[in-house]
């Protein structure tokens, strides 16, 4: 994950060393399984509620699945309870996609974007100054280039393929979303610029905006809650 949280589980109150003590009692497995779903329920309670919740707070999001679809949870996993632990957050991955949730992820703390060859337009900035996710995907494929013949062509093909448009001379350009062609028209191409183009360019993004901490914060608020109904079925189970 390029930006995960880890969700742990301290014992400090006295209701939850009760509860733990009676479990190291009952069974060797029985205080082990109530870790284990404990940090695995906050974790889905990232994934599912808080995370989309405190996104949608940072982000103008056209697409209700968008940080759903870009982010991820990972169950606890062993027997020691010293070491478990279990993680959420965006996904990292070696698909095209990854990019929208590493450009996503970065501005969370903000920081630099190595190699950022595009600076997006101001039409594809929300309100806030934040990236549209609908231009994240857009430069989450590989474009259609066009350099200097057939332009016309081009056009076409970028248009058909649903993808943008770079308009490329040497290492500077402008990328484009193709929105009508008209063949033998005033206006036979129509365009919309969605970023200027520049190779292996960086950018420094000043804003901050904590969406996966803050998600994770509301959701730990709920862990002693989550704890005490897994251990009660610990017990019940065990009984």
């Amino acid at each position: 994950m390029c930006k995960k949280i880890l969700i742990m589980l301290q014992f400090k109150s006295d209701k939850l060393i009760d509860y733990s003590h009676k479990l190291s009692k009952i069974h060797k497995s029985a205080l082990p399984n109530a870790v284990r779903f404990t940090l695995t329920d906050a974790a889905k309670d990232v994934y599912f509620n808080t995370l989309q919740k405190h996104a949608y707070k940072e982000f103008d999001v056209k697409k209700a699945s968008f940080f759903k679809t870009f982010s991820k949870y990972k169950p606890a996993e062993g027997w020691n309870i010293n070491n478990m632990k279990a993680t959420a957050g965006m996904v990292k991955g070696n698909k095209p996609k990854s990019v929208a949730s590493t450009e996503i992820a970065k501005q969370q703390y903000a920081g630099t974007i190595p190699n950022k060859s595009y600076i997006a337009s101001d039409s594809q900035r929300n309100s806030k100054g934040l990236l549209k996710p609908s231009y994240i995907r857009a430069i989450s494929v590989k474009p259609i280039v066009f350099s200097g013949s057939n332009y016309y062509k081009k056009a076409i093909e970028a248009k058909t393929q649903n993808k943008p448009l770079l308009i490329k001379r040497n290492n500077k350009g402008v990328l484009v979303k193709v929105k009508r062609i008209n063949k033998g028209g005033k206006e036979p191409i129509k365009t919309e610029i969605l970023a200027n183009y520049e190779s292996n360019r960086s950018i420094k993004l000043k804003d901050v905006h904590p969406f996966v901490n803050n998600a994770a914060l509301e959701s730990g608020r709920k862990i002693n809650s989550f704890y005490i109904k897994n251990a009660e079925k610990q017990i019940k189970r065990i009984r």
